[in-house]
């Protein structure tokens, strides 16, 4: 075989239209060969109202004009179009009037296969919802999907046959759940993957991720959603949990005045994603929305290349789904040089490096979209080869899988090899293939015990020839939290993590949902203001059979109140103040007082209530509370300042009941914050919390702070308040206001709609002085997946915090 350098041009993909190769290549004499699509050859296929209705579109990636799809149908409205993994079927709703437009219980129609290849149209269901905005079917093979019901049970339908299987007999609390085509994860509609037991048709909950429009790849590895307002398209790997993003807003491969996205969409085969992005408009109903289209790689489903504009209208065009053809001769993805051995059928071809035959080998030596063609008389063959500028893979983060285990994550493919160390630690004794493509797990001779750094070497990528890292540092920290989770039963360490754990040989999540006044500060704490934090039934069942399995527990949170002005509940185990209460943790003025039910404390458990310490306003406790019959102990801030036998027996008395962070069902809320929520069905050693204690409090000082300051400030101007609507599928926004202080102008962030009712600053007046506690609006994190109004006129000089409630 001969090996050539191939001379073709780099393809534009930051535009629809085929590019040119260059004649300053090596072969300047081969006459260029225009490529048809970066893509290949393929359609899209999404919902617009550029109609007058919302009917389902069509458009080549080669074609100049878009067709409309699905016929009129007056007065329905047509949505959530998705095609089979083979291209020849298109699914999609066909809604009542006034369903399109997002209720929160999903919308209700009918759920409808069309054969795009002769217009017929079958009838799937005649009932069926979208499980929150227009996602509404899964397809597990060419033949099958899975779609949600009239009554919210998921479904897996045969479309040719008829056949019907319930793959989940229960449905999601508020949405329905959908099921990946691998039957192993479920999403609700909101961004919560879960993991699905096929056997048991269940759902074992996680936490939900900020932001919506949750899908997963088609096979099984990846998840993917929009995290926030406009932006960004997050990635999940399922199987380990790590996030990355795969498209910032405003991202430099949109053009600049296109940069809002949402509704994306993966091609079955990971080659390619889809967005609809506007200039800077919300409104999923009426902005200027048009789709996009970028390569991937199928292995990271990450972006290879800019954004093709596929759409260009003033209506509404939005969640797109794309087919590609397969190309004859391959998509090849890799860094330069990538060597590519390419054949064709039969004899006469010739390739476009000038070579003849049926065979060729072809080096590409830069980056870039580089187009492969063979050409044989009228007849032509076509690839495309992905070349990635020539790297050694970097290391983005080291962290601990267990005591004697190190993952890092690197930012590319790499291989099992090189060399591990750490400064003043233990010997690595091996480097083993990581969970994921991108990664490697680093086995320990002992557990890490301090903070330290990780120095690796020679760490090589899978490109041939391989890139090699020369040297590269990380820190790394050990488990911080909890030192021993044996016996866990309920761990829920912030909003931004997991808060995963192994139960009866189980991983699984405690799961808590905010209602009412109730969201996350910028380390991810639980923040109170008179809403409350709910766990899930799964995360009840397991403290109740837990506790009652052993008659022992230790408890243990870190809590921050607002004030020492109420009297209210922290945590409940309980239905109310009037019910039988199996476990309270509540504020009595400046106390923290313990009710624990047994067969003799009584029904309110108050008999008696046992006061563990004195709380200070804004100030963090770590409270640890260690029961065994006839033993109570109380460890505050890793000190042991209680020992007491006023409480006797065990808990066999307990009952299912609603558990709340934040108030009482039905009764009393309190307000602070709480993170650091954990409960063993087993006693503690006052070691154990005094070591917890220290790693946690260690942990929490690493966190990055933010400067705070409190001005007396004058409301001057204030941005338009958003509507439900305005913000839709959102039911909380934030407001950027105008403030005089000090003869200072402040522009400051404000929360002005949670859980689809007003707050405060909603109602405040122009003119008006209040007394404001502010942080920089860039150490929020939190804040990044919320709608901002901001209709001020623009001060870059000055900038923008964020008042803290």
């Amino acid at each position: 075989m001969k090996r050539l350098l191939l001379a073709l041009s780099l393809v534009c993909l930051a535009c629809a239209e085929p590019a040119t190769e260059s004649s300053s290549a090596a072969h300047a004499s081969i006459p260029p060969t225009p490529a048809a699509s970066p893509l290949g050859e393929g359609f899209a296929v999404w919902e617009s109202n550029r109609s007058g209705a919302w009917r389902i579109w069509w458009k080549g990636l080669t074609s100049e004009t878009a067709r409309q799809l699905t016929t009129d149908e007056p007065p329905r409205q047509h949505c959530c179009p998705h095609l089979s993994p083979n291209g020849t079927r298109l699914a999609y709703m066909s809604l009542a009037p006034g369903e399109e437009t997002y209720p929160q219980d999903g919308a209700e129609g009918t759920l409808r296969v069309r054969d795009l290849s002769t217009g017929e149209e079958q009838v799937v269901a005649k009932v069926a919802r979208t499980y929150f905005e227009h996602r509404a079917v899964v397809w597990r093979d060419d033949n099958s999907l899975i779609y949600i019901d009239g009554g919210g049970i998921t479904t897996l339908a045969n479309v040719d046959t008829g056949a019907r299987r319930v793959l989940i007999r229960e449905p999601a609390p508020v949405h329905g759940w959908l099921v990946d085509p691998t039957l192993s994860w479920a999403t609700p509609g909101l961004p919560t993957f879960s993991p699905y037991d096929a056997t048991n048709q269940s759902v074992s909950t996680r936490q939900r991720r900020g932001g919506c429009q949750p899908y997963f790849s088609h096979d099984g590895r990846f998840g993917y959603w929009i995290a926030g307002a406009g932006g960004p398209v997050d990635r999940i790997e399922l199987a380990t949990g790590e996030v990355t993003t795969l498209l910032a807003k405003s991202d430099s491969r949109l053009p600049a005045d296109q940069g809002y996205i949402y509704f994306p969409m993966v091609s079955r085969d990971g080659r390619a994603l889809a967005v609809a992005a506007s200039p800077d408009q919300h409104d999923h109903m009426r902005s200027n929305y048009d789709v996009f289209i970028g390569p991937t790689d199928p292995a990271t489903l990450e972006l290879l290349a800019p954004m093709i504009r596929i759409t260009d209208h003033p209506a509404t065009d939005r969640f797109p789904d794309l087919h590609l053809e397969p190309l004859p001769l391959g998509r090849h993805v890799g860094e330069a040089p990538l060597t590519v051995a390419l054949e064709a059928p039969g004899k006469g071809w010739t390739w476009s490096d000038g070579t003849t035959g049926n065979t060729t080998e072809i080096t590409f030596t830069e980056p870039g979209a580089w187009a492969i063609s063979a050409q044989r008389g009228d007849e032509e063959r076509r690839g495309l080869a992905l070349i990635r500028p020539k790297a050694a893979p970097t290391p983005l983060r080291a962290t601990m899988a267990s005591p004697n285990e190190i993952i890092v994550t690197f930012d590319e493919p790499v291989q099992a090899d090189g060399k591990a160390t750490l400064d003043n630690g233990p010997r690595v004794t091996a480097i083993e293939a990581g969970p994921s493509a991108s990664s490697l797990r680093l086995q320990l001779a002992q557990p890490l015990e301090a903070d330290t750094s990780l120095t690796l070497e020679q760490i090589a990528d899978r490109a041939e020839p391989a890139n090699l890292l020369a040297r590269a540092t990380l820190d790394i920290r050990p488990t911080a939290w909890p030192s021993n989770p044996n016996g866990l039963i309920l761990l829920w360490e912030d909003g931004a993590s997991d808060n995963t754990f192994t139960h009866d040989g189980q991983n699984v999540a405690s799961v808590f949902v905010p209602h009412g006044r109730a969201w996350y500060d910028r380390l991810h704490s639980m923040v109170l203001r008179g809403g409350y934090f709910l766990g899930d039934m799964a995360t009840m069942e397991r403290l109740l059979h837990g506790a009652q399995a052993t008659n022992e527990l230790t408890f243990s949170m870190v809590v921050t109140p607002t004030t020492l002005d109420q009297s209210a509940p922290i945590f409940t185990f309980s239905a109310g103040a009037n019910a039988q209460r199996n476990l309270t943790l509540e504020q009595l003025d400046d106390q923290i007082v313990l009710r624990l039910r047994t067969a003799t404390t009584g029904q309110w458990a108050n008999q008696p209530s046992v006061p563990l310490g004195t709380l200070r306003a804004g100030t963090p406790m770590q409270v640890t509370v260690i029961y065994r019959a006839g033993q109570l102990q109380a460890v505050i801030d890793g000190k042991k300042r209680l020992e007491s036998d006023a409480i006797q027996d065990g808990f066999f008395h307990w009952t299912p009941r609603p558990l709340l962070v934040g108030g009482e069902w039905q009764g009393a809320a309190w307000q602070g914050t709480v993170r650091n929520l954990a409960i063993w069905n087993r006693a503690q050693t006052i070691d154990e919390a005094t070591t917890d204690y220290r790693q946690l409090r260690a942990a929490l000082l690493r966190r990055p702070s933010a400067p705070r300051r409190t001005v007396n400030a004058t409301l001057i101007a204030r941005s338009d308040l958003p509507t439900l609507q305005q913000i839709a599928p959102y039911r909380e926004a934030l407001a950027v206001f105008e403030w005089q202080a000090d003869g200072q102008t402040l522009r400051i962030a404000h929360r002005v709609l949670h859980d689809a009712q007003p707050l405060a600053p909603a109602s405040w007046q122009i003119g008006t002085t209040h007394s404001l506690t502010l942080e920089p609006f860039t150490t929020q994190p939190q804040l990044q997946e919320l709608y901002l109004s901001d209709t001020l006129e623009r001060k870059w000089d000055i900038e923008l915090d964020y008042g803290l409630e």
